[in-house]
């Protein structure tokens, strides 16, 4: 596996619950602020602390174990000026075509139950997927499946609709 493979692949593995609007925009963050720094100091020596120092606050706990993957692998010269530019073009034009897939659930799902369910739908992406799980208490129980092109309402709260429409439509009809 060559460098930029396993830095992708480690971008991946470590980003999966971004949304991928989020991912992108906190790469540009990462890029254009390491290209910045390293325009004063050595920021292919950093450490972890400089890093969280670096960015007080403006990217997510994924991004910044990402940047930290980086610094112990001696990476961070991937994401300095013109190559960081090129990664970012690189990211963005990979993750255009990946598909999101909203799971929401009335309740947030424990890490073993999401990681069964991504592994029942990813079959269903062949080019691949993020799911991104969501809650939201007003469906009261089951899931929605929303990948922008369906929807598969399976919560109790689109089943009770259902059941009045049903119950009214044989009221009505005699």
């Amino acid at each position: 596996m060559t460098a930029a493979e396993q830095i992708i692949s480690e971008l991946d593995a470590r980003t999966q619950s971004l949304a991928i609007s989020q991912l992108i925009g906190e790469l540009q963050v990462l890029v254009e602020r390491i290209s910045f720094a390293a325009a004063s100091q050595d920021v292919r020596n950093m450490s972890k602390d400089d890093v969280e120092l670096l960015f007080e606050g403006q990217l997510s706990a994924e991004i910044l174990d990402f940047v930290g993957w980086l610094v112990d692998n001696k990476l961070v010269a991937a994401v300095i000026g013109d190559t960081g530019r090129l990664f970012l073009n690189h990211c963005i034009k990979r993750y255009h075509h990946i598909q999101q897939v909203h799971f929401t659930t009335a309740l947030t799902l424990p890490e073993e139950v999401k990681q069964h369910i991504a592994r029942t739908i990813m079959p269903s992406y062949p080019a691949g997927a993020r799911i991104l799980f969501e809650v939201d208490p007003s469906i009261i129980a089951g899931f929605r499946i929303n990948d922008r092109s369906r929807v598969v309402d399976k919560t109790m709260r689109a089943a009770a609709t259902q059941l009045t429409r049903r119950h009214l439509q044989e009221v009505l009809n005699g």
